[in-house]
C-alpha cells in the first residue's frame, strides 16, 4: 500500500473489484513532491491525493491514458483548497488517452493556464471524465476554444465554478463531445467572438447552473445546437457585443434544443437581449421567465431569424425593451419565422410584445400590469427595490434608507465614523472617548477596548507594586 504517515492523508479508495492505492503529494512529508511523478508511479485505479497547497509543475500534467483519481484537499466549508497553477505559460492538465480511460478530477483549483485551446483541462476523445467540486480561475485560450476546459470525450462537470476565463469561443468551456454541466456557476468569463461561458455544442446538458456577467461576441453566456437541453438555469446580466447577431444570454443555432424552467434577467445585446434563435433553430422554450432584458435594436427578450420558429409555452415576458421598432418580448425578423406561443404572459414590454408572424396557440395574456416578487409588500419589485426584504424606511430623513444607512437614526451620519452614531466626530487625533481632547482618559478607553489593563506596565494583567517599582526605577530618567 502506497501510504505515508502524514496527518490528513489516510485516504482509501475501495472499488467493488479491488482496493486502490493512495499516493500522497505535498511539499514535505509525502511520498512525492511532484504531481507528475506521482502519476508516473500510479497504476490504474490509484488515487493521487494532494495537500492544501499550491502546485506549479512547470509543464502540463499529463494523465497519460491512466484510469486514476486526482483529488485535492478541501477547507472547512468543503471548497477546493489544492491549487494547480499554470503560471500563465502552459495548459494545466491534459486528460490524454492512449485507449479508453476514466479520470476523476476533484477538489482542485485550476488557475492561470495558457494554451492554444483548453488551457485549464483538455479531455481527449477516448476519455470519460468527472470534474467535481473544482474552481477554474483566469485560464486563457485567446486564439481558440475552451478557456478553462475543452472536451472531446465524455465529461460530467459537477458543482464547479468558472471565474474570469477567456477564449475566442467558449470562454470557460467548449464541448465537442458529450457533456453534462450540473450545479455550476459561471461568472465574468469572456469570449472575443464566440460563446461567452459555455459552448454546449450538440447533445449537451446544462442543469441548475448560474451564469452572471459573462461577455461574448454572440451568446454572452452560452451557445447551443442540436439536441442540447438547458434546464433550471439562471442567466443574469450577460452581454453579447456582436452588433448583428447578439443573444445576450444564449445563441441557439440549428435544429431543436430545449429550454425548460430558466430565468433570464438584465441580459443585453444589440439583437435578442436574452436569446437569438438562428439558422433554423426552433427550440422548445417552456416555463421560463424573461424580465428586464434589453436590446439596442430588435427583440428585447428573443429574436428569431433565418427560418427559426420556436415553440414557447407557459412563459412570462415582463419589462423587456427593444431600442428600435419591433418588440420588447419576441421579434421575428425573418417573415419565414412563425413561432408558436401558448399560455404565456406578456406585460410592460416596449415598444410591443410580439412583432412579425406568429401562431397564437391560445391561453396567452397580453397588456396586463406586471406582477412581480415584492417580499416587503411596499409596491416596488424586488429587482428594483433598494431593500427587497424590508420596507424602504428612512427613519432619520437623511435620504438614505435604513437598510443602507450605517446610522439609521442619525441624520448627520451614514457610517459610525470615529465616535459612533449620534455622536459628533471631534476630528482630534487620539480623542478615543470623543470628549474633545486628547488625555489620559483616551489612553484608558483605548486600553479597555484593546483588552489592556491601564497602569499594567509589566503586562501581567494586574496593577500592583511591580508596576510601581517600574515607575520608581525610572524616576528622574529622561529619554
Amino acid at each position: 500500500m502506497k501510504m505515508t504517515g502524514m496527518v490528513g492523508f489516510l485516504a482509501l479508495m475501495v472499488s467493488s473489484a479491488s482496493s486502490a492505492d493512495t499516493i500522497t503529494v505535498c511539499a514535505d512529508g509525502c511520498e512525492f513532491t511532484s504531481i507528475i511523478a506521482a502519476i508516473d508511479a500510479a497504476s490504474n485505479g490509484d488515487v493521487i491525493q494532494l495537500a492544501a497547497e499550491t502546485y506549479s509543475e512547470g509543464t502540463t500534467i499529463s494523465i497519460g491514458g491512466k484510469t486514476i483519481t486526482l483529488r485535492g484537499a478541501t477547507d472547512k466549508s468543503g471548497s477546493a483548497a489544492s491549487v494547480i497553477d499554470g503560471a500563465d505559460a502552459y495548459r494545466v492538465i491534459s486528460c490524454d488517452g492512449f485507449g479508453p480511460s476514466t479520470v476523476l478530477l476533484e477538489n482542485l483549483v485550476i488557475q492561470n493556464g495558457d494554451a492554444d485551446s483548453a488551457a485549464g483541462v483538455d479531455i481527449y476523445f477516448d476519455v470519460t471524465a468527472v470534474v467535481r467540486n473544482c474552481r477554474f480561475l483566469e485560464n486563457k485560450a485567446l486564439d481558440s476554444t475552451g478557456g478553462a476546459l475543452g472536451n472531446n470525450g465524455t465529461v460530467d462537470i459537477l458543482n464547479c465554478s468558472f471565474v474570469g476565463n477567456q477564449a475566442e469561443n467558449g470562454g470557460a468551456v467548449d464541448n465537442g463531445g458529450s457533456m453534462t454541466v450540473r450545479n455550476c456557476t459561471f461568472t465574468e468569463n469572456f469570449a472575443s467572438s464566440g460563446y461567452g461561458a459555455v459552448n454546449l455544442g450538440e447533445q449537451g446538458l446544462a442543469e441548475d447552473c448560474l451564469f452572471v456577467g459573462n461577455i461574448a461576441g454572440r451568446g454572452g453566456a452560452m451557445g447551443a445546437s442540436t439536441g442540447s437541453v438547458v434546464r433550471n438555469c439562471t442567466f443574469d446580466s450577460n452581454i453579447a457585443t456582436d452588433l448583428s447577431e447578439g443573444g445576450g444570454a444564449i445563441f441557439f443555432r440549428s435544429d431543436s434544443p430545449t429550454l425548460i424552467a430558466c430565468t433570464f434577467v438584465n441580459n443585453t445585446a444589440a439583437n435578442g437581449g436574452a436569446i437569438v434563435n438562428y439558422f433554423s433553430s426552433s427550440p422548445t422554450i417552456q416555463d421560463c421567465v424573461f424580465d428586464l432584458n434589453s436590446s439596442t435594436s430588435y427583440g428585447g427578450a428573443i429574436v428569431n431569424s433565418s427560418n427559426s420558429s420556436p415553440r414557447i409555452e407557459s412563459s412570462v415576458f415582463q419589462r423587456n425593451a427593444a431600442g428600435l421598432s419591433g418588440s420588447g418580448a419576441i421579434d421575428s425578423t425573418d417573415p419565414q419565422c412563425t413561432p408558436d406561443v401558448a399560455g404565456s404572459l406578456f406585460c410592460e414590454n416596449t415598444p410591443a410584445d410580439i412583432s412579425g408572424q406568429w401562431n397564437d396557440q391560445g391561453g396567452n395574456n397580453f397588456n396586463s400590469t406586471c406582477s412581480c416578487p415584492d417580499q416587503d409588500a411596499d409596491g416596488t419589485c424586488d429587482s428594483d427595490d433598494q431593500c427587497p426584504g424590508e420596507p424602504d424606511v428612512d427613519t432619520d430623513k437623511d435620504g438614505i434608507v435604513d437598510c443602507l444607512d450605517g446610522c439609521p437614526t442619525d441624520p448627520e451620519k451614514t457610517e459610525p465614523g470615529q465616535c459612533g452614531c449620534n455622536e459628533v466626530d471631534t476630528g482630534i487625533a487620539g480623542d478615543y472617548d470623543c470628549d474633545g481632547d486628547f488625555d489620559a482618559d483616551d489612553y484608558a478607553a483605548m486600553g479597555v477596548a484593546l483588552g489592556i489593563c491601564p497602569g499594567d506596565l509589566n503586562g501581567d494583567a494586574k496593577v500592583d507594586g511591580a508596576d510601581l517599582n517600574i515607575i520608581l526605577g525610572a524616576w528622574g530618567v529622561c529619554p
